[in-house]
């Protein structure tokens, strides 16, 4: 059998979808630089803590919502296939709903603890932070869960709504209290809020969930979700440590002014590589994973091969743009959306690009295993990577400052790309294998 396969596999549907893709992304990557240039307002060392915030955030995305993700939207049409669907959904929401409110509860409970003992404001910032974890941490299923149902025109117009709703209300809190993390976090909360609100309501109308779950459903969910994601504990954690422990060695060795300029120059960095890459996984990751139902039938497992063909392939020609226009207009860009504070540190822009562009080929091609229901198969190589990360970043930063990390992002970048590629090898002659 002939597994791979170039043959175009879009339907008119599919054309439809992908054009709505595009736009959604244009302006999603329009609104994210203008509201980029209103965070940088609070200036480098805010913004630095700022990032802090967020590798909080990427440590329970990573090790909790993330897995939990790739499990619901894997198992989705195996218990469509059996009448469930409507429980299975109700299970689902729930789950996003107790995990969400648990975070909130944990923070919101810190900050009366430490309000008390500490006095300030304490209290209103842990709450803020509370709630910003508990929206962005929610939202990314339930935009994946839509996409899968193939409501991706739906999705695109939610999420240029939600950016212009955050990037409105940080203007209207800018016109009345001086920038500050604690008005950023609370605006993308409220803008994320609404969104999710709708996004619940429009589920329910499509897949209604006032259901009652049948006796041992819920466990037997549960269980199948437990074990399929339990890989991705270990994997997060060295995720997180090569995506984001960079960020607190710096903080540690050079302080809160250069954690802030690299961190600002690593958001327009995510603008150009993560944002798209996310946008694209919406699109493509459920498709792959419906393919995978049925890894019996051969033209199941062409378009699956299709599908990572083409996720690398934009991910490539994404990279080699923002390449492009980094190297020749970075200056310009990080004068446009920061302040002159920022500016020396246009000539990372590229570096970093670069380095995140090869990462994310990487994690486009794991989606291999993960469709074929063999995730642990990544372990190793992301394990090793996380290590090379931490004690690489460790010892680049005390010898080489700054430029040491931003290099030794593309090494790491390539040595994991490599890493999967040769696991993707050796699982594509043990499926050949089984398939003659």
């Amino acid at each position: 059998m002939k597994f791979i396969s170039i043959k175009k596999h879009f339907h008119k549907k599919n054309i439809y979808d992908l054009l709505w893709l595009i736009f959604g992304q244009g302006v999603t990557f329009v609104l994210g630089i203008f509201i980029t240039k209103q965070i940088s307002k609070i200036g480098p060392e805010e913004f630095g803590k700022y990032s802090l915030i967020l590798t909080i955030q990427g440590f329970i995305n990573l090790v909790y919502f993330g897995p939990a993700e790739q499990s619901f939207l894997r198992f989705f049409y195996d218990y469509e296939k059996k009448g469930d669907a409507h429980a299975y959904t109700k299970l689902m929401v729930q789950f996003l709903r107790n995990s969400g409110v648990s975070i909130l509860f944990l923070f919101v409970l810190a900050g009366i603890y430490l309000q008390i003992a500490l006095g300030g404001y304490l209290f209103l910032y842990l709450s803020a932070i509370g709630l910003f974890l508990m929206m962005t941490l929610i939202n990314p299923l339930l935009i994946s869960f839509l996409n899968l149902l193939k409501y991706r025109k739906i999705n695109s117009v939610l999420q240029i709504g939600e950016r212009v709703l955050a990037y409105s209300t940080l203007l209207l809190f800018y016109w009345w209290i001086s920038p500050s993390i604690t008005i950023i976090l609370f605006s993308f909360s409220f803008s994320l809020l609404v969104i999710i609100v709708y996004r619940v309501f429009f589920i329910s109308k499509i897949i209604p969930f006032q259901v009652q779950i049948k006796t041992g459903f819920r466990h037997e969910v549960f269980k199948k979700i437990l074990i399929f994601s339990s890989p991705f504990l270990l994997w997060g954690i060295a995720s997180w440590l090569q995506m984001y422990s960079e960020k607190w060695i710096i903080l540690q060795y050079l302080g809160g002014v250069v954690l802030g300029k690299y961190s600002f120059i690593y958001t327009i960095a995510n603008i150009f590589i993560v944002i798209p890459y996310g946008v694209i996984s919406q699109f493509i990751i459920p498709s792959i994973y419906e393919k995978s139902n049925d890894l019996k039938n051969e033209a199941n497992l062409k378009q699956i091969s299709f599908f990572l063909l083409l996720f690398v392939g934009v991910l490539g020609i994404i990279t080699l743009i923002a390449l492009f226009i980094t190297s020749l207009f970075g200056r310009q860009l990080i004068l446009f959306l920061g302040n002159p504070l920022f500016e020396d540190a246009w000539t990372m822009l590229p570096i970093l690009c670069l380095g995140l562009g090869l990462f994310y080929v990487g994690q486009a091609l794991s989606t291999l295993g993960m469709s074929l229901n063999v995730p642990r198969i990544y372990l190793k190589p992301k394990i090793i990577t996380g290590v090379i990360a931490v004690v690489g970043n460790y010892f680049v930063v005390r010898l080489y400052g700054i430029e040491g990390i931003v290099y030794g992002l593309v090494f790491i970048g390539l040595f994991y790309l490599s890493s999967i590629i040769i696991v993707n090898k050796a699982l594509l002659v043990r499926l050949k294998s089984l398939t003659i």
